[in-house]
């Protein structure tokens, strides 16, 4: 057998258009999270086709396929990509931009789902190379909670391999470069929602009214000093409030004001701590104003921990075979992924594909990655696999 990055690097030029063609398809045709139809149907005609039986999961947009070794005793992984776009309105001017109005892949899932696509093509035709049992995993939702890996785990599609393995496209590292990072990895997610009640009444007689507003104001203050103090602590998280609503008027006050965030933390219990002191600290507020406050914290995705061992061992197996120049280690990041669902349940290696356009931001209506990262993402997968 020629050297294994010989082989691997052969295999993903010769099948680097292949790549490019998945990519370009899914990109012009992006659909919302949970609405993945056409999606899932192109991704199974495509399997079809390579000589796999993909499997549709009942009551969602998802797929998979299996593709042995020919040996049941061998170790297995599953390789994950999401197939959901983001309600964006393109303006990258790409001859394969989307068709659908507000609709966009701008976060890269184009690219996540066409390299798994394209790995599962040279898996299923090279057969002979495996060393392990692979299961592909094609997953809708992950753009809203609760998020489709959750519901794959309780339909039973993981299957407990040995191990799972995804990537997201990271416009910060340079295109052929992968990040690792052990441990926790990416912050939990939640949302926060916040109903104010005042007094409502004439704008120029504030002495009888009890503001919203006002507590609404001093509420965003607060929160805006918790996040300050949080940098000089060792608990790490974000608390971002993006939406208020108070429907008055230049002289109407009103009795009601609503607002909307997101908390994100790098620990469960820190997590668990910070819902009951952001709940006390804006019941209080609103209390000695005068007003209420109903506070609501929908749960998001977990903290995504990568398991040491696997990542750790991948990082070391990709900078020896394909150069320590290809390999970085990256920080945590307060985004999220439901991917953590996965990592969760068995041991997990989620990493940074870089895919160096410095203009281009994740959830941009501008969002255009080289797509010569796809080159690099099918090259772990198939290391991985042989």
């Amino acid at each position: 057998m020629k050297d294994k990055r010989l082989v691997i690097s052969d295999l993903v030029e010769e099948f680097f258009p292949l790549a490019v063609k998945h990519r370009r398809h899914l990109h012009q045709y992006p659909e919302l999270s949970n609405r993945e139809v056409q999606t899932s149907d192109y991704i199974f005609r495509e399997l079809q086709a390579a000589g796999l039986s993909p499997v549709r999961v009942d009551g969602c947009n998802s797929l998979f396929a299996d593709i042995s070794c020919g040996n049941d005793a061998a170790s297995s992984v599953a390789l994950r990509a999401d197939i959901d776009a983001l309600p964006v309105e393109e303006s990258t001017g790409l001859d394969y931009s989307s068709v659908n109005p507000n609709v966009m892949h701008a976060c890269g899932h184009d690219i996540h789902s066409a390299i798994l696509l394209t790995t599962a093509t040279i898996l299923s035709k090279n057969k002979h190379l495996l060393k392990c049992n692979v299961r592909v995993i094609f997953q809708h939702g992950e753009e809203v909670t609760p998020g489709g890996a959750k519901e794959l785990i309780e339909k039973g599609v993981l299957n407990k391999p040995d191990a799972i393995y995804g990537f997201h496209v990271s416009p910060e590292l340079p295109t052929g470069v992968v990040g690792f990072h052990s441990g926790p990895f990416m912050a939990s997610g939640d949302e926060l929602y916040i109903t104010v009640k005042g007094k409502g009444g004439h704008a120029a007689m504030p002495q009888f009214n009890i503001d919203p507003i006002m507590i609404a104001s001093q509420i965003i203050l607060e929160l805006a000093a918790l996040n300050e103090k949080n940098k000089e602590t060792a608990m790490p998280f974000v608390l971002t409030i993006g939406k208020i609503v108070a429907d008055g008027a230049t002289n109407v006050t009103p009795d009601n004001a609503y607002l909307e965030g997101t908390l994100r933390t790098f620990d469960e219990d820190d997590r668990s701590m910070l819902h009951l002191t952001i709940k006390e600290k804006i019941w209080r507020i609103a209390v000695d104003a005068g007003g209420e406050a109903t506070i609501t914290f929908k749960y998001g995705y977990p903290v995504l921990c990568n398991n040491p061992k696997i990542t750790e061992a991948l990082f070391n197996c990709f900078a020896e075979t394909f150069g320590n120049k290809c390999v970085t280690v990256v920080p945590p990041r307060m985004t999220s992924d439901d991917f953590a669902y996965f990592a969760q349940a068995v041991p997990a290696c989620f990493m940074r594909l870089g895919c160096g356009k410095n203009n281009s931001i994740l959830h941009n209506s501008d969002f255009n990655p080289d797509e010569n990262c796809m080159k690099t993402g099918v090259a772990v997968y198939l290391l991985l696999a042989f």
